[in-house]
């Protein structure tokens, strides 16, 4: 079965309306976060919200090419980066994602072993970059896809035996996590 409709042109337009509605209150949580930590950053110093920033400009860069308002809105005069933008804003989703939680959980000292697992992920993002710009679109896209699972499955473990240790920002971070 194939996943199309037809409807009127009124039905349409009130279907997309509500979608661009829908995704505008999304866009404005995400700007109205970055703005906030972007404060808390300035006024901390603390290297976790520069992260954090810098992995929600990424998810919603990454948002915004899935739904396809990167091409209506960001870049579409660039036509073969609008093509690729949704892998890579992807890839880079995952990178920034490692170095905040990385830094927000403290692997370094908290979960050395852990540590060395997820930052495996950057070279295997950075590998389907690579693949992406050599022309293996559709290969990129599942391994970004792979290798998001596979970060996220070994955050997720190691944050649950964080917390079971008692590191209170490991509870934080997987009731974050959860929601998303």
């Amino acid at each position: 079965m194939l996943p199309f409709q037809l409807v009127q042109r009124q039905e349409l337009t009130e279907r997309l309306s509500k979608n661009d509605f829908l995704f505008g209150i999304y866009a404005g949580i995400i700007m109205v976060m970055f703005l906030y930590n972007l404060v808390i950053y300035f006024l901390t110093r603390d290297r976790s919200y520069l992260f954090y920033i810098l992995y929600l400009l990424t998810l919603g860069l990454a948002q915004a090419a899935l739904f396809g308002y990167s091409d209506r809105y960001l870049i579409g005069w660039a036509l073969y980066l609008n093509m690729i933008f949704e892998v890579l804003s992807g890839a880079l989703v995952g990178i920034a994602s490692i170095f905040f939680i990385n830094y927000f959980l403290r692997w370094k000292t908290k979960a050395p072993k852990f540590r060395k697992l997820l930052l495996l992920v950057i070279p295997l993002d950075l590998i389907a970059i690579t693949l992406l710009l050599l022309g293996y679109e559709a290969f990129a896209y599942k391994m970004v896809n792979m290798v998001a699972l596979t970060g996220s499955i070994i955050a997720i473990i190691a944050a649950v035996k964080l917390a079971q240790s008692g590191y209170k920002p490991a509870n934080f971070f997987l009731l974050a996590w959860s929601v998303f």
